[in-house]
């Protein structure tokens, strides 16, 4: 059995496989003490042969691999960084800069697909990734998230409740203050990507995939049309793709 431990801003996400097939899924909200309450949940008497970790919050790495090591015993882990073998190619200025839930998402993508992907990560940021027909990855654009976005205008605003994103109002039915904060954070946001997918795709001349994945997709999935595939596990399946690759 593997497991693949994604750390983003917002949550921790634990998959864990048999034969590169996903059996289990769960999510934390990131803190210093996540892994006191993975460790409640998981079952910790699991087998592990093999771990991949990934991390943008540098401050909770020592802990979460402690947490590998010590409590699930696993002795070979694969940390995810700009080094790592991966299925495409970058043609970034500064490899570096590209996070690791941005680098498992395009070997996710890589992997599932022959075709040219565009990609929506949609997490504390929004992150449009292009992976182009020569599986070169060699830009992408980061806006704020849809919580973000709306933490911040409601924040700013002392007459502006919080509010529920998971809800939005049949656009014509948003005629009061809280409708129309969702309304506007949900479609503005999924216009916005269907909008700079088009750009993309009109500026290369050939059409892509269209893969929505991250944590905040579930407030928007179903308003997006058979053209775009929603995938949930984008990162845990380029996790492991990268496991595989990595093995030696």
């Amino acid at each position: 059995m593997k497991l693949a431990v994604d750390v983003g801003n917002t949550t921790v996400v634990i998959g864990t496989f048999i034969d590169n097939c996903i059996i289990d899924k769960m999510i934390f909200p990131t803190s210093k003490e996540v892994f006191n309450n993975i460790k409640i949940q998981l079952n910790t008497s699991e087998d592990f042969d093999e771990a991949i970790y990934s991390s943008v919050v540098p401050c909770v790495d020592q802990l979460a691999l402690r947490f590998l090591t010590d409590e699930l015993h696993i002795d070979k882990i694969h940390v995810l960084n700009s080094d790592s073998k991966v299925n495409f190619t970058y043609r970034v200025k500064n490899k570096e800069e590209v996070g690791a839930d941005l680098i498992a998402d395009l070997a996710g993508a890589s992997s599932l697909f022959d075709e040219p992907c565009l990609i929506a990560d949609l997490g504390t940021a929004t992150k449009i990734l292009l992976l182009d027909k020569n599986r070169i990855f060699s830009n992408c654009l980061i806006t704020p998230g849809i919580d973000v976005s709306l933490a911040a205008i409601t924040n700013k605003a002392a007459l502006l409740p919080d509010v529920d994103l998971s809800n939005p109002a049949p656009i014509l039915e948003c005629n009061n203050t809280v409708d129309a904060l969702i309304g506007g954070a949900i479609y503005g946001h999924v216009e916005m990507i269907k909008g700079i997918f088009a750009k993309y795709e009109n500026a290369l001349g050939y059409k892509c995939n269209k893969i929505v994945t991250g944590g905040a997709s579930t407030y928007v999935e179903k308003l997006f049309n058979g053209e775009y595939i929603i995938e949930p596990n984008l990162v845990l399946i380029g996790l492991m793709e990268i496991l595989k690759i990595n093995k030696d």
